[in-house]
């Protein structure tokens, strides 16, 4: 048997609940680790450790090249193909971490991974590494002497990101003697161009990618013996036989201590449009990433230290009337011996200079043994293990693979039981903290934040782009002028694979569409007692008297029955009447509910004391507005805690929305923070073309506008200079935000409860004068049964189709972003809706046409169309674009073929529907998720029988049918007189924008924002 060969050397089960076991295979020191979790999707990742001492980006490159084809599946584009077929979902990826390359893939099934992994493996291991695969995917030089490759373009966005230069400049302080931590293993621009090859790559590949630097990972109900079956195909195969002898990657690696001292800063410039502020990083080095005890107490520091207005360094650097930045965080990279990095972003230009004098004060003053809030310590490590426990019902795939990644790369040995016990099951480990006393914790500060670190203070500059540009220019021209010298990167199409098609009988195709093992949620309506019609009653439990919990609540609740040891709440609110004077006041609200003074069992509490609670009651919190980025004139708060603490429920929701206390020093400091996060947001090249299109779909009272930072910049700005002094002027701005805050109290509710009511327990027994804070005068005359999102009411209020374009430059990035929007009339499930979702599909998916046309050719990182029926609309997206015209062209030319001369590919339409069914069952993959979807559906009138509907309609829809009813949407895609156009580039790429887009409007960035009256 297959399995013989693969013998168990670790086991253990993550977070006491998970059972995950490690094979290793006898015959190549091959590593499965196998992880067994229910519902309907299994995960799989496939790690080699990576190391590399130059700025060619050879992880990188390995990392694209691979998906090329290998020698056993000769074709570009075979691979992920064969994954659709193999039901999986979004086709294969892939990451490069400094330290290891990544790859993975989920499928929908298990079957499907047992038929694709071996295929996936094989990719890997011998991928055909061509010339002409390298020029398109990694670099290439067009006939023009324009540089392009998706892998250039990708590195494009990151090559003069202040944030980015900041970044290497640390590593550089941090590791000068160590490459492999320093360099840009995504690679940089020059040596892409100058330094990489695909000798070189070859090279790489076979030092690091092959079977005894391999692991597997998988998550999911698998059964091993049948997994193996499927593994040793690869495993067993003579030409993937591992070499004799292998060094672990960074095993001989020393790290020294760092050099700099903190008086030392290092000063770094970027491009960018203002010079109002900058960022600033903080490195230091501690211990190994082995010693699982240390890494868990730095982890709870680092909570300590940042987060919520407890936190040292939030309320004396961000959470101040004059802030010194608009956000701290704090960071632990694991390696051979762990970096712990600071970084501050939103630094007004006048207190660059300040931030590393006033972080070790601060430091220096909050963690001595006497200074140390132990309690608040033991209240984050006890949450940490309950929200560890929740990760078991949202995202265990990822964490299990994390915990795996750390013990593969960093172990002493992979024999090492009590190491892998201790990254599989951290609990024992965090109770173990919980009885630490002070002094652990203040020794522990001691010894990580010394004086020699590296401190790199990064400043704006608006000459840099102009001289950038001048350099570049120059270079090009040179390019341009001697051609012939770079012969060997000239992207010459010879077309003798343009009519290969991949073999996929690889994969056997479903014929029917499987029964997906989803996760249970039975939802129940329950209805106030005084609304017409009582309330419906579920009999949760056997004592009567216990169904107060739930059944008397006096507002509209939809409870979702699942299977979890926590209550999630969402509470739900609807506001499009609150006045339009008003709603600018939203991003402000929300930042203070969770930042501010309140009244607590009527005594008056600190910013500090309440967020103690918070810390010590609550897991989860959150507030914003509209419900995952839709129906955004609803606005909502979120809270989840374990079931047995349900009682706490109505106690903090009324602290949050009715007890907080709005001071005018508080207001000062969140103001001043959302102004100077528009300085960061307005060098993201994606976030500022998605600013225009807002402006271009909607209409100035829509409430997307109130939640933009760039938007409200100004107005926030206007708000600081008036809350500087205690006056009449700030006393309005206080009495708008309780009027916000009153309109919301009165506001129709319902919630959504994510529980299992049998679970909740006597405590939660609640009294329904705890809700008395809720203003009911205003529901009561008119009460609200059930509320549900209205698209045609929302569409109706305040977008608009107006056909019209803009561009706007940003100079912070060398990619462009284009997005193309227009009006799609049509509902959830109807048959324009099946052929929509499959046809934009069809043109996106991996090796689509867009993905062959665009991708392919090196002219962007990514290309899509998507379509929206909450939206009525539908988008293309044009992402990290090295070529931005000729990216849009051919994706316009491809489409237009498509359905001009019908050019319909069947293999391709069928990998194009179960990679649909895939993505459309993926977004159920955990309790949590599946949950929160089935909250949102219910507000959408959607049930869960309607998504399983909606696959079905999509697996049997006929190809030409579903064309034909596509057809005449996407055309739509490129007429002039119909779409809306929003793109955001470098400036030396506006003028070429303008001349193919003469109806083209330049706005900057004051166009785009309110301006208070």
């Amino acid at each position: 048997m297959a399995s013989d060969n693969y013998k168990v050397v670790l086991k253990s089960h993550f977070a006491g609940k998970i059972p995950v076991t490690v094979y290793r295979s006898e015959r190549t020191g091959l590593h499965v680790a196998l992880a067994q979790t229910k519902g309907p999707t299994v995960s799989c990742q496939i790690n080699f450790a990576t190391e590399t001492e130059t700025d060619d980006g050879l992880p990188h490159t390995l990392e694209h090249l691979v998906f090329m084809g290998s020698k056993s599946f000769p074709f570009k584009g075979g691979l992920d193909l064969l994954s659709l077929n193999a039901m999986a979902v979004d086709g294969t990826n892939a990451f490069t971490a400094q330290d290891h390359t990544g790859y993975t893939v989920k499928t929908i099934g298990v079957q499907g991974m047992q038929q694709f992994i071996h295929i996936y493996c094989d990719h890997l291991l011998n991928p055909l590494l061509t010339p002409e695969n390298y020029k398109t995917e990694v670099y290439h030089i067009t006939p023009e002497g324009v540089d392009a490759g998706v892998v250039y373009s990708e590195m494009q966005e990151h090559e003069n990101m202040l944030e980015c230069i900041v970044h290497r400049q640390r590593l550089a302080s941090v590791f000068p003697d160590n490459a492999c931590f320093r360099v840009e293993t995504g690679g940089r621009l020059k040596e892409i161009r100058e330094l990489c090859s695909l000798e070189r790559v070859r090279n790489y590949h076979q030092k690091y990618y092959h079977l005894k630097n391999m692991w597997i990972y998988l998550c999911g109900a698998v059964n091993p013996e049948e997994m193996f079956k499927s593994i040793d195909k690869i495993d067993a195969a003579p030409e993937n036989a591992p070499p004799a002898e292998f060094v672990r990657p960074f095993s001989n690696c020393t790290i020294p201590d760092i050099k700099h001292k903190r008086t030392e800063p290092v000063v770094v410039k970027g491009p960018a449009d203002q010079e109002d502020e900058g960022v600033v990083q903080i490195g230091f080095l501690g211990r190994a990433a082995s010693e699982s005890e240390w890494i868990s107490a730095v982890q709870i520091l680092s909570t300590y230290l940042t987060k919520t207005t407890s936190a040292p360094l939030q309320k004396e650097m961000v959470l101040t009337a004059d802030p010194y930045c608009e956000s701290v965080y704090m960071s632990l990279d694991m390696l051979p011996r762990c970096e712990t990095t600071f970084d501050f972003s939103g630094v007004p230009v006048d207190k660059l200079d300040q931030i590393q004098e006033r972080f070790f004060n601060v430091i220096r003053q909050n963690t001595t043994a006497e200074t140390i809030d132990l309690e608040r310590i033991r209240y984050i490590i006890e949450r940490k293990i309950k929200k560890l426990y929740s990760k078991l019902e949202s995202n265990v795939a990822n964490t299990v693979f994390n915990g795996l990644t750390l013990f593969q790369l960093f172990s002493d040995s992979h024999d090492n039981k009590q190491h892998f016990e201790a990254v599989m099951n951290p609990i024992p480990i965090l109770e173990t903290l919980l009885t630490k006393p002070v002094t652990y914790w203040s020794e522990i500060c001691q010894e990580l934040f010394q004086d020699n670190c590296a401190v790199v203070i990064g400043k704006a500059d608006e000459k840099m782009a102009a001289e950038l540009n001048e350099l570049e220019k120059t270079r090009l021209k040179d390019l341009t002028n001697n051609l012939d010298k770079y012969g060997c990167h000239i992207l010459e199409k010879s077309g003798e694979d343009e009519n290969k098609v991949p073999n996929l009988s690889a994969i056997e195709r479903s014929k029917t569409l499987q029964k997906f093992d989803l996760f249970s949620v039975k939802s129940s309506l329950v209805l106030p007692k005084a609304l017409e019609g009582g309330e419906v009653k579920v009999d949760w439990y056997k004592d009567a008297s216990q169904k107060v919990a739930i059944n008397e609540l006096p507002f509209t609740a939809v409870v979702h029955d699942v299977d979890s040891s926590f209550v999630r709440t969402l509470f739900m609110f609807d506001l499009k009447q609150v006045p339009l004077k008003l709603r600018k006041y939203v991003m402000i609200f929300t930042d203070l509910l969770f930042s501010s003074p309140a009244t607590v069992d009527g005594q008056q509490l600190t910013d500090k004391q309440v967020a103690d609670l918070f810390t010590k009651e609550i897991m989860e919190k959150s507030c914003d507005m509209g419900f995952l980025q839709n129906y955004l004139h609803f606005f909502h708060l979120y809270l989840e805690m374990p079931a047995d603490e349900f009682h706490l429920l109505p106690k903090w929701t009324q602290i949050i929305l009715n007890n907080t206390i709005f001071e005018r020093e508080k207001v000062l400091s969140i103001v001043k923070n959302l102004a100077s996060g528009a300085s960061s947001s307005k060098r993201d090249g994606f976030t500022m073309c998605q600013n225009i299109m807002h402006s271009l779909n909607n209409s100035k009272d829509h409430e997307s506008r109130w939640h933009e930072d760039v938007v409200l910049e100004k107005f926030h700005r206007q708000l600081a200079k008036k809350l500087e002094k205690d006056n009449a002027e700030a006393q309005q701005i206080i009495d708008d935000l309780n009027e916000l805050r009153n309109h919301i109290l009165r506001a129709p509710l319902n919630a959504h409860l994510i529980c299992d009511p049998r679970k909740l327990g006597a405590k939660a027994k609640l009294d329904k004068k705890s809700w008395e804070f809720l203003d009911f005068t205003e529901k009561n005359v008119a009460p609200v049964a059930k509320i549900q999102f209205d698209r045609e009411e929302d569409g109706a209020r305040f977008k608009t189709w107006a056909p019209g374009q803009k561009v706007i430059k940003v100079d912070s990035t060398d990619s462009s972003y284009f997005l193309q929007r227009v009006h799609c009339e049509h509902s959830y499930g109807s048959p324009e809706h099946v052929a929509l979702l499959l046809w934009t599909n069809y043109l996106s998916m991996m090796e689509g046409v867009l993905w062959k046309e665009v991708r392919g050719n090196g002219f962007a990182y990514g290309a899509n169309l998507y379509v929206s029926p909450d939206h009525q609309s539908m988008t293309m997206n044009l992402y990290r674009c090295s070529r931005i015209i000729e990216a849009y062209e051919a994706s316009k030319k491809a489409v237009l073929k498509v359905f001009d001369e019908e050019l319909i590919d069947s293999e391709l339409y069928e990998s194009a529907k179960r990679g649909c069914v895939s993505n459309t069952m993926s977004k159920y993959s955990s309790l949590k998720s599946t949950a929160t979807l089935t909250a949102f559906n219910d507000m959408r009138g959607i049930k869960m029988e309607d998504i399983e509907a909606l696959t079905h309609q999509i697996w049997d829809a006929d190809m030409k049918e579903s064309f034909q009813l596509a057809k005449p949407f996407i055309m739509k895609m490129f007429d002039e007189e119909h779409c809306l156009r929003a793109i955001a580039c470098p400036s030396n790429k506006v003028e070429d924008v303008k001349k193919n887009f003469p109806k083209i409007e330049t706005v900057t960035v004051a166009d785009l924002q309110y301006t208070p009256e």
